[in-house]
């Protein structure tokens, strides 16, 4: 992980993370970093993708995880 480029910024509407790099956490501790690959509808759930070993897994907001952007602050602020 890259603990020297980690966000300090909540993302809280998950419909802005498509394509982005993001942290993911759970109880204030990393759980994973990746990129995101897709967004529910509802954008209560998003799929990061797959990375060598680890398989593309699905992360939801009811379960407690939250999203930290690492990548792409700068296209978020834009939007």
């Amino acid at each position: 992980m890259k603990g020297s480029t980690m966000s300090s910024a909540l993302y809280r509407d998950w419909n802005e993370l498509p394509g982005l790099e993001v942290e993911i956490k759970k109880d204030g501790r990393s759980v994973r970093t990746g990129y995101v690959g897709a967004v529910t509808r509802g954008a209560d759930a998003l799929w990061l993708e797959n990375h060598g070993a680890q398989m593309r897994t699905l992360f939801e907001k009811a379960e407690g995880y939250t999203a930290w952007p690492l990548s792409g602050e700068s296209e978020l602020a834009a939007r």
